[in-house]
């Protein structure tokens, strides 16, 4: 009966279910839009932007840790027992960013230093010459500092703790090809006057050079300056297992 009485239906109906399929299948092939959630895309010359941005936020954190770490190790007392120190202090290295924050001791082989004997009134004077950055290494790999690979940066951030503050310190870099030569090229020269974090990398040979001034004898009974030579290496960088297995 009802192929008997089929009537073809209007061109208009026809029209509008039409789109109305096309409607749901467009709608079934998006995805919903995830509340809060946006998506970010980063042109090229925005990527040395947030690059930078990002190695400015480990330096604060880094500095903000190497600090923290710096007041648990020092004391009223602790700075009381060392002014006028007869020799350098030893500077520690700290890993502020690592979770097992590594340290790494310094002492300097050469120095000019003037500090105050007992009674306070009397000066004495021990002048030290070690050898060259690029020789005072050699042969000591066992000693060398191992760098942590962390967040995928071709540099660690130490901060650099002394038990009296110097007042600056510069640091030369050396490739660690450069082992032995006494004409070594300089890869990069800097100068920091507080807050001593310093960019590492693997493979260097690094000549800090640390600064007590004279204004400050009253307080600290000495002054002077001090070269701290160290080598880093990259035996501890973290890998894969199969890349140890390699």
């Amino acid at each position: 009966m009802n192929v008997l009485h089929y009537k073809k239906p209007a061109f208009w109906i026809i029209l509008v279910s039409l789109v109305l399929c096309g409607v749901v299948a467009v709608g079934f092939l998006t995805d919903p839009k995830k509340q809060g959630v946006t998506e970010n895309y980063i042109l090229p010359e925005q990527s040395e932007e947030l690059e930078e941005q990002g190695k400015i936020e480990l330096k604060k954190d880094a500095q903000e840790k190497g600090e923290e770490a710096l007041k648990n190790h020092k004391s009223d007392s602790q700075q009381a027992k060392v002014k006028g120190l007869t020799s350098p202090p030893t500077m520690t290295l700290q890993d502020s960013l690592s979770s097992t924050l590594n340290s790494y001791a310094v002492t300097s082989g050469t120095y000019s230093w003037n500090y105050q004997t007992e009674n306070s009134e009397e000066m004495k004077s021990v002048e030290a010459s070690g050898s060259f950055p690029t020789v005072a290494v050699k042969g000591q790999e066992e000693k060398w500092l191992k760098l942590v690979d962390y967040n995928g940066i071709d540099y660690a951030l130490y901060h650099a703790g002394f038990e009296v503050d110097p007042d600056r310190i510069s640091i030369k870099e050396y490739d660690l090809l450069e082992l032995g030569n006494m004409e070594p090229e300089v890869l990069s020269e800097t100068s920091i006057e507080k807050n001593y974090i310093l960019e590492l990398r693997p493979r260097r040979i690094y000549e800090v050079t640390a600064e007590w001034d004279e204004k400050h004898l009253e307080s600290n009974g000495f002054y002077g300056s001090a070269i701290y030579i160290f080598a880093t290496d990259d035996d501890e960088v973290s890998l894969s297992g199969t890349e140890k297995n390699l």
